[in-house]
C-alpha cells in the first residue's frame, strides 16, 4: 500500500497506482467500498484504457 501511495505522490495522475491501491484495499478489506470506488474512478480518469480497472469496477458494482 505504501508503494502505491508513494507512487501517487510522485505522479498523481498515474492510473495503475490507483488501480493497484484499489486491488490491495479490496484484498485486505473488501468492505471499504467507498475507498475502492474512489480509487477506481481516479484510475479510469487518469488512464481510461486500463481494462483491469473496468473489470474491477464491474465486480464492485455486482456485489
Amino acid at each position: 500500500m505504501a508503494a502505491y501511495n508513494q507512487s501517487l505522490q510522485i505522479n498523481p495522475a498515474f492510473g495503475p497506482a490507483f488501480l493497484g491501491r484499489a486491488q490491495a484495499v479490496w484484498a485486505i478489506d473488501g468492505g471499504q467500498v467507498d475507498q475502492i470506488r474512489a480509487d477506481l474512478e481516479s484510475a479510469r480518469a487518469a488512464d481510461p484504457n486500463l481494462p483491469e480497472t473496468l473489470t474491477l469496477m464491474g465486480r464492485l458494482y455486482l456485489q
